[in-house]
């Protein structure tokens, strides 16, 4: 019995910890990085989708900030494998959250553009999956092409 209970307490903790959105929000995306903080994107009430990046007790960035910042989504499908995006746009800073994998490859993280060029990654401990079912329900932008943002 006191097994039982140690488990359910581990569990009921480390799930609170698996994600930055808040226990009503859907979660989208959300992975561990490899220096310890966690990329999500969540999905609430009132501002429908957002990417947050840091820990539990410190959030360093939440997107978007202003009604001028943009989000948009896609899927990606190539020879032998595939994923899918979703892009935060803030002014000439873009974060593009994603997760692709494909024979002999695997990965999931943000990369950070200005501009148009990247200028950062970080790449998620564990894979996971971008669940874009989600988005195709809101009135967010669907990008015309599916552009692999890790190349």
């Amino acid at each position: 019995m006191k097994l039982s209970l140690l488990i359910v307490l581990f569990a009921t903790s480390f799930s609170s910890f698996a994600s930055l959105c808040l226990k009503t929000e859907d979660v989208i995306f959300s992975c561990p990085t490899k220096n310890g903080k966690f990329i999500s994107v969540c999905l609430g009430s009132g501002i429908p989708v957002q990417y947050l990046f840091g820990v539990i007790d410190k959030i360093e960035l939440t997107l978007p900030k202003s009604k001028d910042d943009k989000v948009s989504y896609n899927s990606i499908m190539y020879s032998g494998g595939g994923g899918g995006y979703v892009r935060f746009k803030a002014g000439v800073m873009e974060y593009i959250v994603h997760s692709t994998m494909g024979k002999g490859f695997d990965r999931a993280g943000v990369i950070v553009q200005k501009g148009g060029k990247k200028i950062a990654e970080v790449i998620c401990k564990t894979s996971t999956d971008v669940n874009l079912s989600m988005l195709e329900k809101l009135k967010i932008e669907k990008e015309e092409f599916g552009i692999d943002p890790t190349i």
